[in-house]
């Protein structure tokens, strides 16, 4: 079952400085949820500095970590996105790694 959880502000290591291609610029924890699932920790956290708010989201597996930073203008994009891959995903044949083909022993 996938960890879901969140954190509260002041939690996240890194939630005073940003490190950008435009310097360091202090930076706002707004809000945060975490999300595990096998191996791999997924963190979502709503920023804000300067320049406005975005979405901080970070895949740890083992202590590597990628991040990508959505823009707020782009959330409704993303959600709609996520949204149509879902829909699409539903409708294909069960694959090898899906919990309701795996035989329990």
């Amino acid at each position: 079952m996938p960890y879901r959880g969140r954190r509260k502000p002041g939690e996240s290591k890194d939630n005073m400085i940003e490190d950008n291609n435009y310097g360091k610029q202090p930076t706002e924890l707004l809000a945060s949820e975490k999300i595990g699932v096998d191996r791999k920790l997924f963190y979502l956290d709503l920023k804000q500095n300067t320049r406005g708010r975005y979405l901080k989201i970070t895949e740890d597996v083992g202590g590597r970590r990628d991040t990508i930073m959505l823009p707020v203008e782009a959330f409704q994009d993303f959600f709609q996105a996520f949204v149509r891959l879902i829909e699409f995903e539903r409708e294909l044949e069960p694959g090898p790694t899906d919990p309701s083909t795996t035989s329990q022993e």
